[in-house]
């Protein structure tokens, strides 16, 4: 071979080799970023995991203070109630 052949030859291997080089560092750059995203992602519905729970925790405490609201307002019409049925009595009581 000649020596212009080998020189030749020798700058392709060099320059495939440089390009296999930067083709495993982009593999590795690519997985590194699937890597990463997968992190965010999990991080993401792990948030909205939180998010979800707390919703449901204050939907669940809603419900609590509407039934104690419910039973407030019973009990406050009970004592409307009774507060009508002695002021009765006295005008009653009065008006003998």
């Amino acid at each position: 071979m000649s020596d212009n052949i080998r020189h030749e030859r020798y700058l392709v291997i060099t320059k495939l080799s440089s390009i296999n080089k930067k083709l495993n560092e982009f593999k590795k750059n690519a997985d590194d970023y699937t890597s990463i995203k997968a992190e965010i992602s999990k991080s993401k519905c792990e948030h909205v995991d939180a998010l979800i729970e707390q919703i449901d925790e204050d939907k669940k405490t809603t419900e609590k203070l509407n039934e104690f609201f419910e039973k407030l307002t019973a009990m406050m019409d009970k004592a409307s109630e009774e507060v009508a049925r002695v002021e009765k009595n006295f005008t009653r009581q009065r008006v003998k």
